[in-house]
């Protein structure tokens, strides 16, 4: 306390103070933030005392019988500002018997008092340090709900208290857990004092204000203080007792605090555990008036009752008013360390006795032994590299809003434990005593962080963390968290507090927790400079797998990622896989538990009343952050989101992986990721399953694996066995390992981790054909009508719709499975997710979300046995362009805004569809989809096919049973699976896309009669599909549950492929694997009616007669692609010139014309002819970027400028200061003389800001010499089409220049741009060699981050970067170019990554004509350590089509290898 008086006594209050043209004196109490607090106690270790040692064996503060709770009704009065607050409400006299009652602990606005508000960053009144009631200043402010209607509401509290008989004489506390966030407090009219920092215990000695009998506690709260701009958290901002509060006894000479202390012998990462030295500062304080002599004696119990150690003091003469402090120590051999894994506890009792030797204070703690250490930059706990597998937690309840119970806290750790997560960062304050005593009892590793969060102030100059104002604040905070929580073994790392700026008053309080306690790490994402672990937050997988490549002395630790905004948290598994890899990260916290979402009451239109979850603005309220609170791994309510099952898998302690089949059985590696607990203390079972689900075989295992070490276990499957299983299914194992006994957070039995692996198809002899079905042959008629041509079978009828090409009127045996209007339709829209804003306005700019179809005539082809084709051409093209708002639609508010008509040039699908109808109403769709642009983000591509509402059984064999997605899909096994249409709607808050399955082999819709229709993946192929009861369009425009608009029907989604979660909303895209993007695609499935009496199983392992449709492509280079979903199938192609050939490899097409193909397989039909229309073929790896006067980094290059992605851009540096301005300059290089006609720019998508407004565009030959004046210019639009500008007359050239002179609006400094395509008529000159260069071979690369084509792209910024992190490759490393023909090179161009990390010293170059056949190197030296190009000349020029390039090591001595670019030096 000494620091913080001194830092109180020289700090002046000028400065911030100072008082402006229109602002008002701040109040000298709750205005003011070097004022603190007053009467209230120094904080001190969490405990009560205890009347005897019964009561403390047990512990709990409810057993103490000298706590009385004051929990329960108060009086209460509300008033929305201190001008209206009863002024003598405090005195017992004033009668308050008239005012309502508040039940404590509570919110009052979830009491109907006053407004709740949810905000992320922003103050939700007037910012103007220290005040909080200045009034508004610009228009923006005026419609703040504060100061508008509740300046800075005050709640007014009052209730009798009848003091115990038995406490007259001794001293007596009054603690509130939690206040939010200024009070007052007077005991029968006198004023006791106030308290701030509304999230640590305040405790009060009122001993002298007290009388015998009833005594009358009164509280005045204040919503807003100055300590609420340390308290701009992201979370509901609510007001009141929200926390226990209870008064309790001890006697005049007392224990005022305690610090346990556990230390181990040794050296750091090798200290001895089989003993420690326990030691106990104790701090006895005499509040009597007399001398007094006590003794501190301590005693140590083990888990199992027995005394393992006894302590004691000497006698402490203490004079009144004073304190002083003894050590009571000893040695434990042998401790059970408590872990995570392991929680072993002692419970320590500590006692006073008098002279007498009489016992006068009795206080009991559960302590722990462990050990947290940072060694060569490993995170250790006892010795051991610990991952903190973590969620970030708030307090928050659906219809109590920060007021959580044990319970219900209890009920969370639960929930936690249970899905292997070991880790919670208090987010982003301390919790109350409970909640550590629980985290120590399971086992959870805690960082607890300071109630600080200035947030609204950011992180520059304005940041809170700078004024020395605020200094004593900052470091009383953190005062006020350690000392009440430094017993806690869970407690592992302090957090100096969240997003409060990276300023000086935070090294005060680095070194006030160092002086304190050393005992444990610290972190503070804002300034890595002063902690022990450097932190961050949202990083990308990219950024996590560079890392954990990287040796540090200092690990990372991320204190926020993964970002859960309702159906969100991809790549879990992905950061995970790298995080397991190395040390250098340590793990961190999920963002975040639990949704902050409440229950609010609204009415519907027909009068009905539903309880629904709000979020930020459903109260009308001003400034709020909308959507961003219903983020959580479980929803208020404390049920789990589909999100639990995944991290509940990633995080599990064990994994499993297929061996070989031996003669002795099927060998299973088991990895033990424990640290502290042997395989042996679980039981292993697994199980033979077909398709997921029906066991076959099962059995048990004996788990032997010790902490971090491996297992192998043969598990009697032999290959007789496995071949003897049927043949049209597939069979996956599971491996499990289960509790052998009852623990505190689960029963014996349950699954701590699971595997589950299909077993190779050659193992089982897997062979779809085994269950070829072909329908008895029979008549099938078809009739040409008026608008649709009616198919008539034994037992069937259907019409295609000559307008759409979709199906209607589909009936079989009287039962119409798609009714009167057309369904089976191209569907490319998703309702978006909160992760999509960065892609969503180019859906809707696309017309996604409003396709119409139009098909060409229909073509009719019978078939032998009866078999009946039926084809067309469907184009599905939007009706309107639209864009929404990102802003809005996180407020959840948006409108979507009509940008006009879609027109013929706009971007279409031109969809190729085969119908295959068989005579007993099995019907294959065939579609080869063409969009009219490449790559083009998409959220999905597929069929919508639109079923009767009583259609509403489910059954499915595919991921489940929850809802997955394609980087959120390893907790979803593989399986067959049942729900409801209606159950397969997902609860998020906020409408958005939901209920997707991955990997669906087929799914069946049916009535409660077990009749309905299945749809089927080719025997290869999967689907993702889900089923609803609402159209994608319906979800999208609601804005919440109970206002989207039934479709009448049940809808069923079924797709070749759909867009990654990620985690956008804050943080990363999805992964480029999970980004689909439009090109040539094929898409087949079979719709199969599913009779009374069938099994859907049955019905979906058919496989139909038919041969897989081929799919045509062409790469970069000019290669023809063919393949077919029938893997036995061979395909015959013909040639523009009318030439054929079966298909064996790609083959070189770079001409005009239509390339054919259809195929074959054994004892089915042939399939139908499938054609492309290849343009003459152009490189699209020609342009380049040749200057660029300025870029924000590699993510805004200008490179993305000619990746013809519209969802990435180039913008102009803005990070630096000063900030380049206006103009801008780029230089491109076409790569060819090229006749030009004009250019389509494409703005930055979705987001007006940076937007520019008029550029000009210069030509040149020779990218030096330009004209005098522009010779083209456009102005741009805001918004997110391409826009044009043609030249006068066409122009040949080869460079252009973009001059970007001012900003589309305002006055900022920056650019950014998305697209610029020249629209080029001919290319009059050569192309380049790089534009035929392909990747022929790589030793290794990363698919995400640094894939083997990147040193072909001409970008310095991206770089092909060898295998790293869990899978690390060594050297040699090699990459083999096809130079797209016979060449003479003499040398090569070789250019180093940007990061210094795995560049390449030694290498050698080699030069073959097949690719194949290498002989001796022509080329091998050592690489300058630079990012620069350099040179590589041959021994002698050579002649050949392919170029190796091997690397033989790095300057960094690492394994890795890393190159940007590399290109030849023709002869």
């Amino acid at each position: 306390m000494n620091l913080l008086k001194s830092m109180t006594a020289v700090i002046a209050m000028t400065g911030a103070l100072a008082l402006g043209q229109n602002a008002y004196e701040p109040h000298p109490d709750w205005e003011n933030p070097q004022n603190l607090s007053q009467g209230r106690e120094e904080a001190r270790a969490f405990y009560v005392p205890f009347a005897n040692r019964a009561e403390a064996l047990k512990g709990h503060r409810n057993d103490s019988s000298l706590v009385l709770s004051l929990n329960g009704n108060w009086k209460f009065h509300w008033a929305p500002s201190p001008e209206q607050r009863p002024l003598d409400f405090y005195k017992p006299e004033t009668d308050v018997s008239s005012w309502a009652e508040i039940d404590v602990p509570s919110n009052w606005q979830m009491r109907g008092y006053g407004t709740p508000i949810y905000s992320n960053q922003r103050y939700t009144f007037v910012r103007d340090w220290p005040r909080v009631m200045t009034k508004p200043r610009n228009k923006d402010e005026e419609r703040y709900t504060c100061p508008a209607t509740e300046p800075n509401a005050v709640g007014s509290y009052r209730r009798n208290v009848e003091l115990p008989a038995d406490w007259n004489g001794r001293q007596v506390f009054l603690r509130f857990d939690g206040v939010d966030s200024f009070f007052y407090l007077w005991v029968n009219g006198e004023k006791v004092g106030f308290s701030k920092d509304s999230r640590t215990a305040a405790v009060f000695d009122i001993t002298k204000y007290l009388k015998p009998g009833t005594n009358v506690i009164a509280a005045e709260v204040y919503r807003f203080s100055d300590g609420s701009y340390l308290e701009c958290q992201d979370m509901w901002r609510l007001s009141g007792i929200f926390r226990d509060v209870y008064m309790y006894t001890t006697p005049k000479v007392q224990i005022r605090d305690f610090f346990v202390h556990t230390d181990f012998d040794g050296q750091p990462g090798q200290k001895d555990y089989s003993r420690s030295k326990l030691s106990i500062e104790v701090n006895v304080d005499n509040r009597s008036t007399a001398t007094g002599k006590t003794t501190v004696e301590g005693e140590l119990i083990d888990a199992a009752g027995k005394t393992v150690a006894t302590m004691s003091s000497p006698a402490l003469e203490i004079t009144p008013g004073a304190e002083v402090q003894t050590t009571l120590a000893t040695t434990i051999e042998n401790p059970a360390l408590w872990s995570a894994e392991k929680p072993n506890l002692y419970r320590l009792l500590l006692t006073l006795k008098n002279e007498q030797g009489e016992i006068t204070e009795t206080l009991s703690r559960k302590i722990g032994f462990r050990d947290v250490q940072l060694v060569d930059g490993r995170f250790l706990v006892n010795g051991m590299p610990v991952k903190l597998k973590g969620v970030n937690r708030h307090e928050s309840q659906h219809a109590n809003g920060h007021t959580v119970t044990e319970e219900e806290c209890r009920q969370e750790l639960l929930i936690m434990k249970r899905g292997n997560i070991n880790h919670i960062r208090n987010s982003h304050y301390p919790q109350v005593d409970r909640f550590y005593e629980m985290c120590d009892e399971l086992g959870i590793y805690v960082c607890d962080e300071a109630n600080i969060e200035s947030h609204g102030y950011y992180y520059g100059e304005l940041s809170l963390s700078h004024p020395a104002e605020w200094k004593a604040q900052h470091v009383w905070r953190n005062k006020n968290m350690v000392e009440q929580s430094k017993n806690h073994p869970c407690v592992v790392i302090w957090s100096y507090g969240n997003e409060a700026g990276p300023g000086d008053n935070f090294a005060a309080v680095r070194d006030w927790i160092k002086q304190r306690d050393t005992s444990r790490l610290t972190q503070y994402e804002r300034n890595n400079e002063l902690a022990d672990l450097c932190s961050n937050q949202y990083p990308s997988v990219n950024w996590t797998r560079n890392i954990a490549s990287t040796k540090l002395q200092k690990p990372w630790y991320i204190s926020e990622y993964a970002h859960i905004l309702c159906n969100s948290m991809g790549n879990l598994a992905d950061y995970w896989e790298a995080i397991d890899s190395s040390d250098s990260i340590i793990g961190g916290g999920i963002w975040e538990w639990i949704h902050q979402s409440y229950d609010q009451v609204v009415t519907l239109p027909n009068g009905q009343k539903v309880t629904r979850q709000a979020y930020g603005g459903d109260h009308g309220e001003y400034p709020h952050d909308g959507i961003f609170c219903i983020k959580g791994v479980i929803y208020s309510d404390r049920t789990v989101t589909p999100l639990y099952d995944e991290i509940r898998k990633v995080q599990q302690n064990a994994s499993f992986t297929l061996g070989e089949l031996t003669d002795a059985g099927l060998v299973v590696n088991i990895r033990n990721k424990h640290l502290f607990t042997d395989l042996a203390e679980y039981a292993g079972s697994w199980k033979l399953c077909e398709e997921g689900n029906t066991v076959v075989l099962q059995g048990s295992f004996e788990p032997a694996a010790a902490p971090l070490s491996n297992q192998q276990v043969t598990l009697p499957l032999t290959a007789e066995q496995l071949l003897s299983l049927k043949k049209d299914r597939r069979y996956y194992l599971t491996m499990d390992l289960q509790l052998k006994q009852d623990t505190e957070w689960a029963q014996k039995g349950y699954v701590i981790a699971t595997e589950q692996m299909v077993l190779p198809e050659e193992m089982t002899g897997f062979d779809a054909r085994t269950n070829l079905f072909h329908p008895s042959a029979a008549k099938v008629d078809v009739r040409n009508q008026s608008g649709q041509m009616l198919v008539i079978g034994p037992n069937f009828s259907l019409c295609v719709d000559k307008a759409t090409g979709g199906i209607k009127n589909y009936i079989v045996n009287g039962q119409q499975l798609l009714g009167e209007k057309a369904t089976v339709h191209l569907n490319a829209f998703r309702a978006p997710v909160a992760n999509d804003k960065w892609a969503m306005n180019q859906w809707l700019n696309n017309g996604l979300g409003n396709l119409e179809h139009a098909a060409t005539p229909l073509l009719v082809e019978r078939l032998h046995n009866g078999i009946v084709r039926i084809s067309c051409d469907v184009t599905s093209q939007g009706t309107r362009k639209e864009n929404l708002n990102s802003g809005e639609y996180d407020q959840g508010t948006y409108k979507v805004k009509d940008l006009g008509p879609i027109t013929e040039k706009d971007f279409k699908f031109t969809t190729q569809l085969v119908y295959t109808i068989l005579p007993n109403g099995y019907v294959s769709v065939q579609a080869g989809i063409i969009p009219s642009v490449n790559k083009v983000v998409l959220p999905k591509l597929g069929y919508t096919v639109s079923m009767p509402e009583r259609y509403s059984k489910v059954r499915w064999y595919g991921r489940g049973p929850g809802e997955n997605y394609t980087d959120r899909k390893a907790g979803s096994h593989m399986g067959i699976w049942n729900s409801t249409v209606e159950a397969m709607v997902e609860r998020y808050p906020f409408p958005m896309e939901m209920g997707n399955r991955m990997d669906t082999k087929w799914v069946s819709i049916t009535d409660n009669d077990g009749v309905g229709l299945l749809i089927a993946a080719e025997p290869h192929e999967n689907f993702n599909f889900s089923a609803l009861p609402y159209t994608a369009r319906d979800i999208f425009e609601a804005a919440h549950p109970e206002e989207v608009k039934r479709a009448g029907a049940t809808v069923v989604s079924v797709d070749a492929f759909t867009l990654g979660l990620g985690g956008a909303a804050c943080g990363p895209l999805p992964m480029d694997r999970d980004i689909p993007l439009s090109g040539p695609t094929t898409f087949v499935f079979s719709l199969r009616p599913v009779l009374r009496g069938e099994d859907p199983a049955e019905v979906g392992r058919r496989m139909l007669p038919l041969t897989g449709a081929v799919t045509i492509s062409r790469d970069s280079v000019g290669y023809v692609h063919a393949s077919c979903g029938s893997r036995d199938a061979n395909i015959e192609v013909t040639l523009p010139d009318g030439s054929r050939f079966d298909y064996k490899e790609p083959f070189l097409q770079r001409e005009d014309g239509i390339v054919r193909a259809y195929a074959s397989s054994p004892g089915c039909m042939d399939s139908v002819s499938a054609f492309q229309n290849l343009p003459e073929w152009k490189p699209d790896n020609v342009m380049r970027i040749t200057h660029c006067s300025s870029y924000a980094g590699s993510s805004n290059s200008p490179w993305n400028l000619i990746d013809s992605r519209r969802d990435t851009f180039w913008h102009s540096e803005w990070r630096e200061d000063p900030m380049p301005g206006y103009p801008h300059e780029i230089i491109i290089d076409m790569g060819a003389l090229s006749e030009l006609r004009g250019f389509a720019l494409t703005p930055r998508q979705g987001r007006s800001a940076s937007r520019a407004g008029k550029i000009d565009i210069y030509l040149s030959n020779d990218g030096k010499t330009w004209n005098a004046r522009p010779d083209c210019s456009i102005t741009m639009v805001d918004e997110d089409n391409e826009q044009r500008v043609m030249l006068k007359e066409a122009v040949t050239t080869k460079f252009f220049k973009l001059v970007f002179v001012s900003p589309l609006s305002g006055h900022e400094p920056y650019a950014a741009l998305a697209e610029v395509t020249p629209i080029i008529t001919r290319v009059v000159g050569e192309y380049p060699p790089h534009a035929f260069f392909s990747v022929a071979y790589v030793s290794s690369d990363l698919p995400e981050g640094g894939p083997a084509r990147n040193v072909l792209d001409g970008n310095p910024d991206t770089y092909w970067h060898t295998l790293k992190g869990v899978t690390l490759a060594s050297y040699p490393h090699e990459i083999q170019l096809d130079m797209g023909g016979e060449r003479k090179v003499k040398g090569i161009v070789f250019q180093s990554a940007k990061p210094e990390e795995a560049r390449v010293k030694d290498y050698e170059v080699y030069v073959s004509q097949d690719g194949k056949n290498w002989g001796e190197p022509v080329a091998r030296g050592s690489m300058a350590n630079t990012a620069e190009k350099q040179e590589a000349l041959f021994f002698t020029p050579a002649t050949g089509k392919f170029i190796r390039f091997v690397a033989l090591s790095s300057h960094d001595g690492g394994d890795s290898a890393a190159v940007a670019e590399l290109n030849i030096i023709s002869e």
